[in-house]
């Protein structure tokens, strides 16, 4: 899939979930503008698109906790299973795939 593609398909799955792109803008004039990094590396992008930590207690629903919180439980989460590392995970890593020379969109597609 073209990059192009790649960003339309990630802001409509971000709008599905809450998201409110800069201006209302459409996926296709924020590419051409050349505003795909001004909207990925939102802290709205990222929660719309990928949500918060997500941990799910042993005989228990899910519950969605902070980062922080995570960190500070440790070892009282022993006996669950964390089932979504959250957004500031996700963007450190397109991060790292431009530290690369790669496309930071190459990793959003993975997750459509």
């Amino acid at each position: 899939m073209n990059c192009l593609k790649v960003f339309e398909k990630a802001v409509t799955k971000a709008e599905g979930n809450g998201y409110t792109n800069p201006g209302g803008f459409n996926g296709s004039w924020l590419f051409k503008q050349g505003r795909v990094t001004d909207v990925i590396f939102t802290p709205e992008f990222g929660k719309a698109f990928w949500g918060e930590f997500k941990v799910r207690y042993y005989n228990r629903e899910h519950k969605d906790i902070s980062k922080e919180e995570y960190d500070r439980l440790g070892d009282d989460l022993a006996g669950s299973e964390l089932i979504n590392k959250g957004w500031q995970y996700h963007q450190h890593k397109m991060l790292d795939y431009i530290q690369k020379g790669k496309e930071p969109l190459k990793y959003i597609e993975m997750f459509l």
